[in-house]
């Protein structure tokens, strides 16, 4: 990540922050709603821009095991303070669903 950063297209967050300031995202609750997509939600009990409680009472179609999955002891790139056991989530998700 280190490396790949800096790689990064400069664009990127210009067009990011254009595109959400600009009314172009998608209603991400109406979609997870509705999609028979499996969806994982994997996050750290710890990140402290997530509201937990808010993401467990969306409405969701497809939800892997049912509620979003969160981690005791981690923040908010779980995925990079636990990448071992982030990445046994990710295949049992995967080998579950198919995918």
């Amino acid at each position: 990540m280190v490396e790949d950063v800096p790689r990064t297209d400069g664009r990127a967050r210009r067009i990011m922050s254009e595109s959400f300031a600009g009314g172009h995202e998608p209603d991400q609750k109406a979609l997870v709603a509705r999609s028979t997509v499996p969806l994982a939600i994997i996050d750290g009990r710890d990140d402290p821009f997530v509201n937990h409680q808010y993401v467990a009472a969306v409405p969701y179609a497809a939800l892997w095991r049912g509620a979003p999955t969160v981690l005791d002891g981690r923040r908010h790139a779980a995925f990079l303070e636990d990448p071992a056991g982030y990445g046994e989530l990710v295949r049992a998700f995967l080998g579950e669903n198919r995918l």
